[in-house]
């Protein structure tokens, strides 16, 4: 009967010891799991964000490309009406010096 408790005693006395390593490795376990997930996003972070900006490079050179060129249409319209007004203006000062000298005729 001795023999028996003491056989007794002992399973539950290694049980607990098995126990308490169980969690002892479940918890870190858990911890480098923890660490491995938090790995994993930050690197999706990383590349969305590179994702994102590279996007935005684009976008940025693609209006800037068009505004440019809107600025180049709109600098020769400028440039044209320039040389219409300074030849009308021209042509009225002409105009406008032939009569003075008829009138003072």
């Amino acid at each position: 009967m001795k023999l028996t408790k003491l056989i007794l005693c002992a399973a539950c006395v290694l049980g607990v010891a098995v126990s308490g390593l169980a969690q002892d490795t479940s918890a870190k376990q858990d911890l480098k799991d923890a660490g491995k997930d938090t790995q994993h996003a930050a690197k999706k972070t990383a590349r969305a964000t590179k994702k994102g900006a590279k996007k935005t490079a684009d976008k940025t050179k693609e209006v800037a490309g068009a505004t440019a060129d809107k600025t180049k249409d709109v600098a020769d319209a400028t440039v044209d009406g320039t040389k219409k007004a300074a030849k009308a203006t021209t042509h009225a000062t002409k105009k406008a010096v032939k009569k003075t000298e008829d009138l003072v005729k």
